[in-house]
């Protein structure tokens, strides 16, 4: 077998490998996630929700270099792109 294709196909089998092991990784820390949620109380989710809530809004700002009351308003502003007018909401996000 010529060289060159003895190391196509071995870099095809290194790539099926490769991503086949990633993918096996992946699954298997999903399942690990998933299970540990479900171990936890409603009372335990809601927390890890405000959390990441707030570490969220957190990273958001930092990377914006914006207060953290300016980036809760880009948020609010920003879901309302490309709704329909409404002048309640104009009046409640300024």
């Amino acid at each position: 077998m010529p060289v060159q294709a003895h190391r196509r196909r071995r870099a095809i089998a290194d790539r099926y490998t490769h991503q086949t092991m990633r993918s096996n990784l992946a699954a298997r820390l999903r399942e690990e996630k998933i299970e540990e949620l479900r171990r936890m109380t409603p009372a335990e989710r809601v927390q890890l929700v405000l959390r990441l809530r707030t570490t969220g809004l957190d990273v958001y700002a930092a990377g914006q270099h914006i207060d953290r009351d300016t980036a809760l308003a880009r948020i609010r502003r920003s879901r309302q792109s490309g709704r329909r007018y409404s002048r309640c909401m104009d009046e409640l996000l300024r």
